[in-house]
């Protein structure tokens, strides 16, 4: 367990340069997920610690700019969310967990914004690029899924999460952004 976890945690500095050892790196990230369950998550979380590399680090991974790693890191989270372990759903509500709601509530946002900027464009006639609206309504329902599958798994605290973060981050902004 500590070999894989000093594994996962390694910092490979030429990581986001070299998009085919991201791509090696995510995938053995997926498969330890996958492998995820109630009696296997307490041999890569480290409770005593506080640390949890896996997640840590494939939280690190969702900004990355390529769609395909998002939507990676969006399966091994829900996965490691899905695990009804006290611990790790107490780990899943602090820092730097709790990021990722944000980080999934901004990009909602910033989704949503831009698809209605693409429609007012279009609205005054300005030459839009409609295939960039497909991509963002598929972005923004694909985020809508994935929100409600968190719902599914029905934890209270890590819906409470990510409903501030939905309304802090998303909602807000949103609101006052239309007011400009």
């Amino acid at each position: 367990n500590n070999f894989i976890n000093n594994i996962i945690s390694r910092s490979f500095l030429f990581l986001k340069h070299d998009k085919n050892f991201l791509m090696i790196n995510i995938n053995f990230l997926e498969v330890l997920s996958s492998k995820l369950n109630i009696n296997t998550v307490q041999f890569l979380f480290q409770e005593e610690k506080g640390r949890f590399p896996l997640l840590d680090e494939t939280i690190k991974l969702y900004n990355y700019p390529d769609i395909n790693i998002r939507q990676i890191t969006k399966k091994i989270i829900l996965k490691i969310i899905n695990i009804e372990y006290v611990s790790l759903n107490n780990y899943l509500c602090e820092l730097p967990s709790i990021s990722y709601f944000c980080f999934l509530a901004c990009e909602l946002k910033d989704d949503i914004i831009n698809l209605s900027n693409g429609i007012q464009m279009n609205k005054e006639n300005i030459s839009y690029d409609n295939e960039v609206c497909h991509i963002l309504i598929e972005n923004i329902v694909n985020n809508l899924i994935h929100i409600q599958n968190i719902f599914d798994i029905n934890c209270t605290k890590i819906n409470y999460i990510l409903i501030n973060c939905l309304f802090y981050y998303c909602i807000i902004p949103y609101i006052l952004y239309n007011l400009n």
